[in-house]
């Protein structure tokens, strides 16, 4: 009877042990590809059958497709289901008990999926986004504040979760530093660590500070002519994250607004390019005499960020009246994305850790109760639930972009791009303060979507 329970309880943990790359490659193909309509169509599908531990993420990819299909309303739905569920996570002071069992006698994937700090403050980005483009600006504002005190928050959420993760190995018995500060275990993870990335890119204030963020939010307080007083510091912010090239034209707008002059019409095009790096994994082989030298294998597996280096990087904007921009680098998620994953590393490998001692204390057990088979079997279940967490958002760009042009009288702008072949004239709509959102998911894909909404509230701002 035992023993059919064992068995009974392994199959069942290893039952669906896929990483989360394999689970999503045909939706990450067509997104590649530009097939928005497929994309879209598989990850709804798979966002409605998605277990409760994964929706947050699928949701996420969710809100993604569907706006890039410009179904804005829908797009809303998913990131809000999205944002209900993060912050239902949060408000539970500690995960339950039996999420953690499982997490500790399968994988870390089993854990539910909350977002990372980079998700929480892209999630209100793009939903203060899509908020502009139905024309809600007072909504669109909620979401802006959100996603500051969210990078805010980013800091203490990590401190807090290194600091869980420290005091559960401590209550197992268990030392962190004598398992990595093995030699062959260090080995490892300076080879974990080579596949990590500088993270180079424009200097920041802080990690978890994101330039796109920080940079919609003055130019939309600038639109409503709003926290004047504010606007010279934050842009002296931005400034150090981004240079002063970009911040030019904004730092004169700046300068037009405190004398009380009215605004210049100006255009904004962010282009999203690219795939953000997505998460691998790659399996290590553990020192057995730190969890039980009488096993045979003793593995465990690490997430790891792969780079999407074919992108297209040169845009440029213009109009009629002559003048044209080329678009700079706002916003690196190379940079943003290996930042968050290091800070959020020690605690990986700290559960990681826990889950591969849990895994071996049952491999223990198996082989005292059935001998030979179970030390198969137990091999069979080290292998079949040794994967790593590789759960993330796989639908952010690999950089936005910005470019800024004066408004020309007859409201025509075009967007260039020589290496992608992309040339798109575009007839804007009321407004002084205007905006594209442009998408661009690879080199093939062409332009996959092209939002235009206007920065500058209606109520506030009447058209010119």
């Amino acid at each position: 009877m035992l023993r059919s329970g064992i068995l009974c309880c392994l199959l069942l943990l290893a039952a669906g042990c896929r990483s989360h790359s394999d689970k999503i490659a045909r939706f990450t193909e067509a997104w590649s590809a530009g097939d928005a309509e497929m994309a879209q169509e598989l990850i709804t599908g798979m966002a409605e059958k998605a277990p409760e531990r994964d929706r947050v993420v699928y949701r996420l990819e969710e809100g993604t497709a569907l706006r890039v299909v410009d179904r804005i309303e829908e797009s809303d739905r998913a990131y809000l289901d999205a944002d209900a569920r993060i912050e239902a996570h949060d408000e539970k002071a500690r995960t339950r008990v039996s999420t953690e069992a499982g997490a500790l006698l399968s994988n870390q994937a089993a854990r539910p999926y909350t977002g990372q700090s980079c998700d929480r403050i892209m999630l209100s980005a793009y939903l203060a986004i899509n908020r502009m483009i139905r024309e809600d600006h007072q909504g669109a504002a909620v979401e802006l504040r959100r996603a500051y005190r969210r990078q805010q928050e980013a800091v203490e959420e990590n401190r807090r979760r290194l600091e869980e993760a420290q005091a559960e190995i401590e209550s197992k018995g268990s030392s962190y530093r004598e398992v990595v500060g093995n030699e062959r275990s260090a080995g490892m993870m300076a080879d974990i660590e080579s596949r990590f990335r500088p993270t180079g890119g424009h200097a920041a204030f802080g990690d978890y500070v994101n330039p796109f963020v920080e940079y919609l939010q003055l130019i939309f307080h600038m639109a409503q002519g709003q926290e004047l007083e504010n606007l010279p510091l934050m842009a002296e912010r931005l400034e150090g994250m981004v240079g002063a090239a970009l911040m030019k034209a904004d730092r004169e707008q700046i300068d037009r607004l405190l004398r009380g002059e009215p605004a210049q019409a100006a255009t904004y095009a962010f282009i999203e390019t690219g795939r953000a790096p997505w998460l691998d994994q790659v399996q290590i082989h553990l020192p057995a005499q730190f969890i039980d030298p009488k096993l045979p294998y003793v593995a465990a597996a690490l997430p790891f960020p792969v780079y999407e280096d074919a992108f297209v990087a040169d845009f440029a904007l213009s109009g009629s009246h002559g003048i044209t921009e080329q678009a700079r680098l706002l916003a690196d998620f190379d940079g943003i994305l290996t930042t968050d994953l290091r800070n959020r590393y020690p605690a990986i490998v700290i559960r990681t850790l826990l889950t591969t001692a849990a895994k071996a204390a049952v491999d223990a057990v198996v082989r005292d109760q059935m001998g030979n088979a179970g030390l198969i079997l137990g091999l069979v279940y080290q292998i079949a639930t040794t994967i790593a967490d590789t759960r993330s958002w796989n639908t952010l760009p690999k950089r936005i972009l910005v470019a800024r042009i004066p408004t020309p009288e007859d409201r025509k702008v075009r967007l260039r791009s020589q290496s992608g072949g992309l040339d798109r004239e575009v007839v804007l709509g009321p407004g002084r303060i205007h905006a594209l959102l442009v998408r661009v998911t690879s080199p093939r894909s062409g332009i996959v979507s092209l939002h235009q909404f206007r920065i500058d509230d209606p109520a506030l701002s009447p058209a010119p």
